[in-house]
């Protein structure tokens, strides 16, 4: 017997004693391959749940399943994952400064998991996730909430799996996987690609190059146009134009366009210093070009459309929003509330934004909107203007009057 596997077998807890079969979150990677195995040897029957969130790999994950455990499978949650992306986008979530890549893939994976487990009648579940991360608790949080009937099993936190560990066995096993996977743990979806671990640890050092796959670093010629068309808040339409060049997109694959387009010009890479709800800092490498580019536009068009106490409001409820799903609370009735506020004040956020994209600069360049609260009649210093400067005189002498007399008092 492989010495690792043996050590897995003695310190394994109590909580995998008396387990017949569970749902295992199934990448196709090396540590989810190296838990499904390490499952079946404790006596556990495997059925490998391979979740498509649009980051590819999933033909790849579904064949190699079906390779160890004789079966699997497949769930497809990209729909749900648009719907749940725009919600971040609504409340522009880059701004607020997560990303929430977990926050959003997270409970669709625990929801994926419990269906399949229900379907199948397995009381347990499983998930490759460590304990030094936010996602075990994120999708513990959303199980207790979808599946409290279910068992969680968490093998890379409950048996301190080490990934170097994991790629030794791996290769004693013969396992074949993409040279980046041992190089690197990849969490990548149409919303987002997450690089974390590897050679990206040291938060001093650049980041290694190969890294890299959406956001390409080879120089464009031209620059590309985007116009994105809101409409609710919501980008229902993403059109590209570079030279005679023009491709778009509805919603069903504003997201895919976007990452593409964008990574293409050099947009989307944000090397960050991520905060753990547990008290750690990890270094992480976020590719989002269509995120980037959607918040950025969204942002820009609630600066016409929304008055300035729904602006200053909005920021806070922003802030809070995107700090409880960043930690798990997707279902909770806190997020419930706040996307009722949200979607108030999208109401009025219709139009649409155009953005100049080249090799790594992404700015807005115009937008417009039936909806706009903006009038350049009204800001104009020529003869086209409307406003009356005088009418300002008045307010003039008293603006800031409490704070004068407050001042002026000399209180120290």
């Amino acid at each position: 017997m492989d010495a690792f596997v043996k050590k897995i077998k003695e310190t394994a807890g109590d909580d995998y004693k008396g387990v017949k079969n569970c749902a295992l979150a199934y990448s196709g990677g090396i540590d989810s391959q190296a838990i499904g195995y390490l499952l079946a040897q404790l006596g556990i029957g495997v059925l490998p749940v391979v979740i498509d969130m649009g980051g590819g790999g999933v033909k790849e994950a579904a064949e190699s399943a079906r390779k160890m455990f004789g079966k699997v499978k497949v769930v497809d949650v990209r729909p749900r994952l648009r719907e749940s992306a725009m919600r971040a986008v609504k409340t522009n979530c880059l701004q607020s400064g997560h990303l929430n890549g977990g926050g959003l893939t997270r409970p669709l994976m625990a929801q994926a998991l419990a269906d399949a487990a229900h379907e199948e009648g397995i009381m347990c579940v499983a998930h490759g996730s460590s304990g030094l991360g936010n996602d075990h608790l994120r999708l513990e949080l959303a199980l207790r909430v979808l599946g409290p009937d279910l068992r969680v099993l968490a093998p890379v936190r409950d048996w301190n799996l080490h990934r170097d560990e994991a790629l030794a066995f791996a290769k004693r096993m013969g396992w074949k996987h993409k040279d980046i996977s041992s190089k690197f743990s990849v969490d990548e979806s149409l919303w987002a690609r997450i690089v974390r671990q590897g050679g990206i640890v040291d938060a001093e050092k650049e980041t290694p190059a190969d890294a890299l796959l959406w956001v390409k670093s080879v120089p464009q010629k031209e620059k590309s146009m985007v116009e994105i068309t809101f409409v609710n808040g919501a980008a229902v339409k993403a059109e590209v134009k570079q030279g005679k060049r023009k491709v778009s997109a509805g919603i069903d694959g504003i997201f895919e366009l976007l990452n593409y387009e964008g990574g293409l010009q050099g947009v989307g890479k944000r090397d960050v210093v991520a905060e753990k709800i547990i008290g750690l800092k990890n270094r992480e490498l976020h590719e989002c070009p269509a995120a980037m580019i959607l918040v950025m536009a969204h942002f820009d068009l609630e600066r016409i459309t929304l008055t300035s106490s729904q602006l200053e409001a909005k920021a806070y409820v922003d802030r809070l929003w995107n700090r409880v799903v960043y930690e798990g609370g997707w279902f909770t009735r806190l997020r419930r509330d706040l996307d009722a506020f949200v979607d108030s004040t999208q109401a009025a956020v219709d139009g649409t934004v155009t953005l100049e994209m080249h090799n790594g600069a992404l700015n807005v360049v115009g937008r417009k909107s039936q909806r706009g609260l903006y009038d350049s009649r009204l800001s104009r210093r020529d003869k086209e203007g409307v406003l009356n400067q005088k009418t300002a005189a008045g307010f003039a002498k008293i603006y800031g009057l409490q704070d004068t007399m407050a001042y002026l008092m000399r209180l120290e």
